[in-house]
C-alpha cells in the first residue's frame, strides 16, 4: 500500500514547485497524490464523454434523419420529449 501511496505522490511534480503542497504548509501530506490524479482522471473522463458523447448524437441524429419512415417517427419523439423533460430540466425558465 505504501508501494502505491508513493507512486502516485510522484504526480505532484506535474504542480509547479511554488504551488506543492509541502511548499506552501510546510510539510509532506501522504496520498495527496491519489486525489490529484483521481481529479485527472475524472476530469478528463468528462471531456471525453461531452466532447465524444456529443459528437456521437449528432452522427446518430444524422443517420436517423436519413431513414424516411424513422425520421417521421424519430423527429416527432425528439420534439415531445425536449417539450416534455426540457420544460422541467432548466430551473431558470421558472420551473421550480
Amino acid at each position: 500500500m505504501k508501494l502505491f501511496v508513493d507512486l502516485m505522490d510522484r504526480t505532484l511534480v506535474l504542480i509547479p514547485a511554488v504551488y506543492r503542497p509541502e511548499n506552501l504548509i510546510g510539510f509532506r501530506i501522504p496520498g495527496l497524490g491519489i486525489l490529484l490524479t483521481a481529479a485527472i482522471v475524472f476530469t478528463t473522463g468528462m471531456l471525453a464523454a461531452n466532447l465524444v458523447g456529443r459528437r456521437l448524437l449528432k452522427v446518430w441524429d444524422g443517420m436517423l434523419h436519413r431513414i424516411p419512415l424513422v425520421r417521421s417517427i424519430y423527429s416527432g419523439a425528439k420534439n415531445f420529449t425536449e417539450v416534455v423533460l426540457g420544460a422541467t430540466a432548466s430551473p431558470s425558465n421558472g420551473w421550480c
